[in-house]
């Protein structure tokens, strides 16, 4: 989670980089006046500044607020701020062009738009390289200057005091708090003691260790909290065992740790990819998918091989729910195991069905799939039911995958990580790529992906058999 001071200073940036954006939608508007095209129709044009101030403010602020890197390979600065820049242009010309559609509205002067549109791009990429970091640290100081340091008292064993100090001033956020005092509660504790010091000291904030849930002193302390008004935190390094990152959240009466999800689960990335998928899977459908049909159904009748063009196999998507998914047949009907993996020179191939494999032809009709919304163009590749469950019992953190929909592609396919797992190595590899694709995701994630996968439909990679 992020501190207090950090989401202010990501909500006034935002702020400001929302009014600048907008400020630009509106100068290109009066580039109108001077070409004699003044629009008559100032209602639209400001329903359209309105969502993009808000649009900006959304991917602005919601990127900033993330803790974890958008991006998987450690390309450095440029790449990080040029693929962000990328992310948010998408969402605001998104925002801006599902608005038209729904609407219909033929006043919007089409000068104006693509000019807005083609000119967002650079203008973000000019924020965050010349724009961004020196206004961020003005506000930053600005902040510092208006803001009062908190006094903060800790309770807890020593050792937890001890470590917890001296990991807290080494913080970003520690600037804007000052730790004045601890208790030290090893053994016993002698609640009429600690809280009279609670009540000398006038905290402006008080942490307890987790150590403290099970007795009563939270509950002295909450009491106390809410005669003298000072601010009360826990701090639950306990959730640390479980090697994930936790936010708290309301249910009524009661407070839950829910472990944090990825960018790729986030309702505005969730509707982009979506999108995506749409735009990419139509016309695929629509201009390719026939002409690999006749193709396929050639090779078949040359081999002799019965049975229809399409192959149906039930694997597990999202959240472990089945699925039929659809693929060009490559292997002769017969009555063997269907979970046996494909391996090189498989007698179950009849010929010319290890070249569909190769150049990933087979997998085309999973874009009607992705089309029907079981599968995504990118992520990782689903499994028959038997090896999830096989594959589970080999990486703890398998089953994250499932965070995210499966994909006709993915980031360990294009990093030759695909064919048939031998060793139980090859699956971990392979489990721990697909969960640094979901934690990592972006768009220009996925169009690298997308790029690698098309340079692999021509030069084939050696495990794909």
């Amino acid at each position: 989670m992020i501190s207090e001071a950090q989401e202010n200073l990501s909500l006034r940036y935002s702020l400001i980089e929302a009014s600048l954006v907008s400020l630009l939608a509106l100068s290109i508007y009066f580039i109108n006046f001077l070409r004699n095209k003044f629009s008559e129709a100032p209602i639209s044009y400001a329903i359209l500044l309105a969502i993009i101030f808000a649009a900006t403010f959304f991917s602005s602020f919601s990127k900033m607020t993330k803790k974890k890197s958008f991006l998987v390979y450690k390309y450095g600065a440029i790449k990080k701020k040029t693929e962000h820049s990328l992310s948010r242009w998408l969402i605001i010309s998104s925002s801006i062009l599902f608005y038209l559609s729904v609407s219909r509205d033929l006043s919007i002067s089409r000068f104006w738009l693509l000019s807005f549109i083609i000119t967002l791009l650079p203008f973000i990429i000019i924020l965050d390289y010349k724009v961004k970091n020196p206004l961020i640290s003005i506000l930053k100081n600005k902040y510092r200057k208006n803001k009062n340091k908190d006094n903060v008292l800790l309770v807890g064993s020593s050792k937890w005091i001890n470590n917890f100090s001296q990991k807290f001033k080494n913080k970003e956020y520690s600037s804007n708090l000052d730790i004045k005092g601890h208790y030290i509660i090893d053994n016993d504790i002698v609640t009429s003691e600690l809280l009279e010091w609670i009540r000398d000291s006038n905290p402006d904030l008080l942490i307890l260790s987790d150590e403290l849930i099970e007795s009563n002193v939270i509950e002295l302390v909450s009491a106390m909290s809410d005669r003298r008004g000072f601010r009360l935190a826990v701090e639950l390094s306990s959730l640390k065992k479980l090697q994930r990152e936790f936010t708290l959240d309301n249910y009524g009466e009661y407070h839950i740790s829910i472990a944090s999800e990825p960018s790729i689960r986030e309702p505005s990335n969730r509707f982009l990819k979506r999108l995506m998928d749409i735009a990419i899977s139509i016309p695929i459908i629509i201009l390719i998918l026939p002409i690999l049909y006749i193709l396929v159904l050639l090779i078949q009748v040359l081999a002799r091989s019965s049975g229809g063009v399409f192959y149906k196999q039930t694997r597990l998507g999202r959240g472990a729910k089945e699925f039929e998914v659809l693929k060009f047949r490559t292997m002769n009907l017969g009555e063997y195991d269907e979970s046996l993996q494909a391996t090189q020179k498989d007698p179950r191939i009849y010929p010319g069905g290890n070249l569909l494999r190769k150049l990933n032809v087979d997998e085309f009709p999973q874009f009607i799939n992705a089309l029907m919304g079981e599968m995504s163009v990118v992520g990782p590749r689903p499994h028959l039911e038997n090896h999830e469950r096989q594959f589970e019992d080999t990486y703890r953190k398998y089953g994250l995958r499932r965070l995210a929909k499966p994909g006709i592609t993915g980031l360990a396919q294009v990093t030759g990580l695909r064919g048939e797992v031998k060793k139980s190595e090859d699956i971990l590899k392979r489990a721990q790529v697909d969960i640094k694709y979901i934690d990592t995701w972006s768009i220009f994630l996925d169009v690298k992906i997308i790029f690698l996968t098309f340079i692999q439909c021509i030069v084939p990679n050696k495990n794909a058999y």
